[in-house]
């Protein structure tokens, strides 16, 4: 059978032109923005910020919007607080915190040292180069490339340690160049030499294929179905479409066609021990574990550290929810995933850990589950709103 789906916009491509929106301060239009509660999240706070001096800014559990205000508010006069949820106070900020004191910023921290709550005064940055450390999030690179049209005079940004996520740190660059700023990025250095383009610019937001990624999942797990994902294409900025050429050794089919994409099973291909290097592709890691267990392939998903840092500690998540079907664990910087080899109940319950990502790689066990419950679906509706109203449709 054969069903269509609507993709959302890309969350974090919005969230990117948003901001470069507001720094640019040109008639910037974004088409097909994001309907995220991340993006309109970041949405009010920058019309707060545009239309305050001084505020308090509650950017409840969005980590981009975190980092991302954290360096704009630097630069924009007043006082500010800036905070978020109990999950979000958990999320480290020092290593951008620290980059922006170093070129004279005024930030405090309210409670505890490295995490939000921050207060952020207003003060003249004054810099020709910026060192900072990437190890924790590429969000911090890319926090301060999108301020960097605020300043005259060529800047550059070293940033070291980056073990994850590059992908995210050159669809920055991407979109900067793309909307006539002259920046660069050439192995862990950036250089930004001035904004060019004063022209009105309008930019169509792509589909999200961080979000259209679970449907390659589903396919994969069931193959009686065949899936089109409306109006999508190839995308030269997301790098997450890496997942037509992961689950093709499970024996599941892409093609693209004029009026989308088309994803089928092929063929039912067991994979003996799936191997995935995820340092670029973090997102996938819950999705890429369900498959896994979902197939009852032995994994070893590599470079995922920095997972204890998402909307919840998704090592500990997946672990946690996934312990009836396989041994998980956790060794070094890789998830080892055993997988158990007896059948799956007909009913069962997860916990979202009111993670937007969990909740919706759990729910692709009901090709497997007949009764299978998730609390807190609405987690999803910081990155794709309609997952589950799609996913009634679709019978097993």
């Amino acid at each position: 059978m054969r069903y269509e789906i609507d993709i959302p916009a890309s969350k974090s491509i919005s969230n990117r032109l948003l901001m470069l929106q507001h720094v640019l301060r040109q008639n910037v239009e974004i088409e097909n923005i994001s309907t995220s509660t991340d993006t309109q999240i970041l949405a009010t706070a920058l019309n707060t910020i545009q239309t305050q001096k001084n505020a308090t800014i509650n950017i409840n559990d969005c980590g981009t919007a975190f980092r991302f205000l954290t360096a704009y508010l630097c630069t924009q006069k007043g006082t500010w607080i800036l905070d978020g949820t109990e999950r979000l106070r958990q999320r480290p900020i020092s290593d951008l915190v620290d980059a922006l004191l170093s070129i004279g910023a005024d930030i405090t921290y309210i409670n505890n040292i490295g995490f939000a709550p921050l207060k952020i005064n207003c003060k003249k940055l004054s810099f020709k180069h910026i060192d900072i450390n990437a190890e924790k999030s590429s969000q911090f690179v890319s926090a301060l490339m999108l301020i960097l049209p605020l300043f005259e005079g060529e800047k550059t940004i070293t940033f070291n340690h980056l073990t994850y996520s590059l992908q995210y740190i050159q669809q920055t660059a991407a979109l900067m160049q793309d909307l006539g700023i002259d920046i660069q990025l050439a192995d862990n250095k950036i250089v930004y030499k001035g904004f060019y383009n004063t022209s009105a610019k309008k930019i169509k937001v792509e589909k999200d294929w961080s979000s259209a990624a679970y449907w390659w999942g589903w396919v994969t797990l069931d193959q009686k179905i065949s899936i089109l994902l409306k109006d999508m294409h190839k995308s030269d900025y997301q790098k997450d479409s890496i997942i037509v050429d992961i689950v093709e050794q499970f024996g599941t089919d892409t093609r693209f066609l004029p009026d989308g994409i088309l994803i089928e099973k092929k063929v039912s291909s067991p994979v003996n021990n799936f191997l995935f290097d995820c340092h670029n592709n973090l997102d996938l890691v819950p999705l890429l574990a369900v498959v896994c267990v979902g197939t009852k392939t032995n994994a070893i998903l590599s470079h995922v550290g920095n997972l204890q840092y998402k909307e919840s500690n998704r090592i500990v998540a997946l672990q946690t929810e996934l312990h009836d079907f396989a041994s998980i664990t956790f060794n070094g910087n890789d998830l080892i995933i055993n997988t158990y080899k007896q059948k799956f109940p007909q009913q069962y319950s997860f916990s979202s850990h009111n993670d937007h990502r969990i909740a919706m790689s759990l729910a692709l066990l009901k090709t497997k589950i007949k009764h299978l419950q998730i609390d807190n679906t609405e987690c999803v509706n910081k990155s794709y709103p309609d997952f589950f109203r799609q996913l009634e449709n679709i019978e097993c």
